[in-house]
């Protein structure tokens, strides 16, 4: 997703200014269409890369109160768009970063919604990868006394760190660990992260996702669930009627998506829009 990289500042800058060039903003756009009364999550550099490709489809998908644009604390600018309806989201990659931050009062006022993305890499520390449930419900019992919106969405990676049987793939591992159901018991919205299933087509991809959803249900019934579509996953280009027919292959289990979408993604997007709003 996001580094926490020293020139962020000047990101956020030449971000704004590319929103700008391209028209994204909220005067003049038509009413949402079928497709965008789906929930969506990204980063503002995945918005940016849509909207480089088509601003309007951005605008007519995106640019909803039940979106969720982040980027990676810490924050040095609102992440939502200038005149934009949308939910300012933070995200941390670490429990510990996040706690600290909030302890030195770093987390903006604007902030509505706080992000945990427990994953198999450098920034989330050891401990946290092999403790996800433990370390999901401090972070979002940490978010709730400060009234904001918990999300998490562990990664299939995880099981690279946790125990399980030999053999087993990083899907099945997901599945037989429950982590689903343990990001979403203190979770206000959780995202199951199948998007590397994509590539196996749209039956392997839903009934991951099915599976997961139900876990997820299971364990909070009133939890938001998020699918994760991508046009690249794992460094894997995936076209758009393919990601369509696993959208759709999903949509009878979660009420919409977290997409990334790379640079050079963005016509690939637009054109998955096109068919899902149709």
């Amino acid at each position: 997703m996001i580094s926490r990289a020293g020139a962020f500042t000047v990101g956020v800058v030449v971000l704004a200014a590319s929103l700008t060039m391209v028209g994204l903003s909220s005067a003049g756009q038509e009413a949402a269409t079928a497709g965008s009364k789906l929930r969506w999550a990204m980063a503002r550099s995945s918005l940016e890369n849509v909207a480089s490709a088509d601003a309007g489809q951005a605008a007519r998908d995106f640019d909803t109160p039940s979106t969720l644009i982040q980027n990676s604390s810490p924050l040095r600018e609102d992440p939502a768009p200038s005149g934009w309806d949308v939910a300012s989201t933070d995200r941390w990659s670490s429990f510990s970063q996040f706690a600290a931050d909030v302890r030195a009062g770093l987390v903006p006022g604007y902030v509505k919604v706080v992000h945990y993305d427990n994953e198999a890499w450098p920034e989330t520390p050891p401990s946290e990868q092999r403790h996800p449930g433990y370390y999901q419900r401090r972070f979002c019992g940490l978010a709730h006394s400060h009234g904001w919106r918990c999300y998490t969405g562990p990664a299939q990676d995880l099981c690279g760190v946790l125990p399980h049987p030999a053999g087993e793939t990083y899907a099945e591992c997901y599945l037989d660990l429950g982590l689903a159901g343990k990001a979403a018991r203190h979770a206000d919205v959780i995202d199951i992260q199948a998007q590397a299933l994509e590539v196996r087509g749209a039956r392997a991809y839903g009934n991951f996702v099915r599976r997961a959803a139900a876990q997820a249900r299971a364990a909070n019934p009133e939890v938001t669930v998020l699918g994760n579509i991508a046009a690249s996953p794992t460094g894997n280009h995936v076209s758009p009627r393919r990601m369509l027919a696993c959208a759709r292959a999903a949509l009878p289990y979660v009420s919409g998506f977290y997409t990334t979408v790379n640079s050079g993604d963005g016509e690939t997007m637009v054109r998955f829009l096109h068919l899902l709003d149709a």
